[in-house]
């Protein structure tokens, strides 16, 4: 009966994803929705971690932990290389992102170290779309969120599920 989990977007344009107006913001959406419901969980998949200093995001996630009372779960993702239709609501916004692949994922690496230490316990699930992400999410993350329409998507898997050892993923 229900939902699981509320995921929400994490985008400034709404017509990144066809809509016709802007996004609500996605952790403050989420404070909103906590208020609403008592045992669904909540989430943003993915939250970009070009958009919010690692400290920001971390705030974020835990203000949407203590609203929610406990029921948040992060979706982190590298966000779109610069040079994509994705990156277009960056650049309308002046907001640069690393050109190189290995810097963004590093960038994820180091918000989820910062969630970590920050808001222990809540659950990380990382938006995966190469095997080198992949194996960063196994590594240091609960789970991964792949496109199943992806050609690669059995490879994503494979490669965060070997990463991860034989921790619970």
């Amino acid at each position: 009966e229900g939902a699981d989990t509320v995921w929400v977007l994490d985008h400034f344009d709404g017509a990144m994803v066809g809509g016709d107006r802007p996004i609500l913001e996605c952790f403050t959406l989420l404070g909103a929705l906590s208020t609403a419901t008592t045992r669904t969980n909540l989430g943003c998949m993915v939250a970009n971690v070009i958009n919010r200093h690692p400290a920001v995001l971390a705030q974020c996630v835990q203000t949407v932990q203590r609203i929610s009372g406990g029921r948040h779960r992060l979706g982190l993702g590298a966000g779109a290389a610069p040079d994509t239709p994705w990156s277009r609501e960056h650049r309308e916004r002046a907001i640069d992102i690393p050109p190189v692949l290995a810097d963004r994922h590093a960038l994820v690496a180091h918000n989820i170290d910062v969630v970590r230490a920050t808001v222990p316990g809540v659950p990380i699930v990382v938006g995966v779309n190469s095997v080198q992400l992949a194996t960063l999410a196994g590594r240091t993350a609960d789970g991964v969120n792949i496109r199943l329409k992806s050609p690669h998507a059995a490879r994503y898997l494979a490669a965060a599920r070997d990463a991860a050892g034989n921790r619970p993923f």
